[in-house]
């Protein structure tokens, strides 16, 4: 559970350089638009609630993990490494964990861009909130609290993979 968190925490990393990306590219459009000088008060007033919605109260941490994927990660490659490593049947497919209450985790969409980057978030975020939730110090409603059982660590260890590998993608494309 512990190196799963590490390689977490460098999706976490990149939260805000993806942030900014998205919040430059959208104000360089404003500002590049054929009549900003007309209607320039209009085009300010739009890149400021632009900046709003990338506040940390207003975006959620799923929101935020999907856009780093989508930002950094390449579906066809992380499809084409899973398959070298003989991994892409365990995330084409749906799992529920037996943990103090069943974990389901839904299986990664390769089907298009969009898919792939929500599923991936959703299914790295459920493994995520499961694994620092089993600490007895959290509210267990946040989240179904992992459990260390043999079986449940085996699958981890496949989870790591996928992790791993895109950790290592938006750490290569993040420098371009």
């Amino acid at each position: 559970p512990f190196k799963y968190i590490c390689y977490f925490h460098v999706l976490e990393y990149f939260m805000d350089k993806s942030a900014f990306s998205v919040v430059s590219r959208k104000v360089k459009q404003l500002l590049l638009s054929p009549d900003f000088h007309l209607r320039s008060a209009e085009y300010i007033s739009n890149a400021v609630n632009i900046i709003k919605l990338e506040t940390e109260r207003n975006t959620t941490d799923k929101i935020k993990i999907s856009r780093v994927i989508g930002e950094f990660s390449q579906r066809e490659m992380l499809q084409k490494h899973l398959v070298a490593i003989g991994a892409l049947d365990h995330f084409n497919k749906d799992y529920t964990l037996a943990c103090a209450k069943p974990l389901k985790l839904s299986a990664i969409k390769f089907d298009s861009e969009q898919s792939f980057i929500d599923s991936t978030a959703k299914r790295v975020y459920a493994m995520r909130c499961s694994i620092v939730h089993s600490n007895p110090d959290f509210d267990e409603s946040k989240a179904v609290p992992f459990l260390p059982t043999p079986k449940n660590i085996e699958f981890l260890r496949v989870e790591i993979e996928l992790i791993k590998e895109l950790s290592r993608t938006i750490i290569c494309n993040s420098i371009q």
